[in-house]
């Protein structure tokens, strides 16, 4: 099937969106961050939705191990070594997570953030951004339910995932599930918006859709609300860092906590140096990544 530009180019400005967002501090609330934190990862659930077809579960399942664990256990087990290393060699710019056990609990649990277990003061460490890619492996199991359900009944498509997203809210008032289970179900509504967007034949529609998705965008930047839009560029050097989307989230999340250079270039030159560092980082990531045949395998590309 031939691949579809726009849809690169759609996720190489994610990509780029997620590289520039983690460059400011962590409780920065500044209208920049917010409007980027606001569409950044729901775009590449809506993209999700928009290209899903239903498959066999275990096929699913099966294609995903191969596109998205593979890639998170290399990740993971990248950091658990440069942690490792750190913890007991000095090595000039390296990071470490923290003890070796907590990043090997990090990488297991599967979170975006800090949580504790119900009930209990036990700690549990994030792995970072690449969080994502187990909450998209359940994701699709989720929204391909429910597409397999909606055959049956109609409604299902506008229900489930609805029920589903508030579901997943709601949980996260008190506990932080593994596997990133809380934004696997928030994300069945961006993947219903995808795939909603997908099936109208009315440009009109689209538009009208297009729209609202813009609006709601705007609104979720200035007061954290909600999370959603959608956004098309042309540029060929996008549309590559869109096909090699994971390659590039991957090695981001090494370069933020295996190395400690993004951090010194701050303190010295600024944000705007970061920013140029942490897209050179991902960009000469994805060069090597793409000339190297073991690599290649690992990050499933053709």
């Amino acid at each position: 099937m031939k691949r579809k530009k726009w849809i690169d180019v759609s996720k190489g400005i994610g990509i780029v969106m997620i590289v520039i967002g983690h460059c400011w501090p962590i409780h920065d609330s500044s209208i920049v961050r917010s409007l980027i934190y606001a569409v950044h990862v729901p775009l590449f659930f809506v993209i999700s939705g928009y290209l899903f077809r239903e498959r066999e579960p275990m096929k699913l399942v099966k294609k995903n191990i191969h596109s998205l664990i593979v890639p998170y256990l290399f990740t993971s087990s990248f950091l658990i070594g440069t942690s490792y290393l750190s913890n007991h060699v000095y090595i000039p710019h390296m990071y470490s997570m923290g003890p070796t056990k907590r990043v090997i609990l990090a990488a297991f649990y599967g979170i975006g953030d800090n949580t504790t277990l119900l009930l209990t003061d036990y700690a549990i460490p994030f792995i970072g951004s690449i969080w994502f890619l187990l909450a998209m492996l359940i994701g699709n199991q989720m929204f391909n339910l429910t597409i397999n359900m909606s055959k049956k009944i109609k409604w299902m498509l506008y229900i489930l995932p609805t029920i589903l997203s508030i579901l997943g809210f709601l949980i996260s008032k008190w506990i932080v599930l593994p596997f990133s289970i809380n934004a696997a179900l928030i994300s069945q509504l961006f993947y219903f918006f995808g795939y909603y967007l997908k099936n109208q034949k009315n440009d009109l529609d689209r538009k009208t859709i297009a729209l609202l998705g813009v609006i709601v965008w705007t609104i979720s930047g200035f007061s954290g609300i909600f999370y959603l839009t959608s956004g098309v560029s042309s540029y060929p050097v996008i549309s590559k860092l869109g096909k090699y989307s994971i390659v590039g989230l991957c090695f981001h999340l090494i370069d933020l906590n295996a190395f400690t250079i993004g951090n010194e270039l701050l303190e010295k030159y600024g944000i705007y140096v970061l920013i140029a560092y942490r897209l050179m980082f991902v960009f000469v990531a994805i060069y090597i990544v793409s000339r190297i045949k073991f690599l290649k395998r690992i990050f499933n590309i053709n």
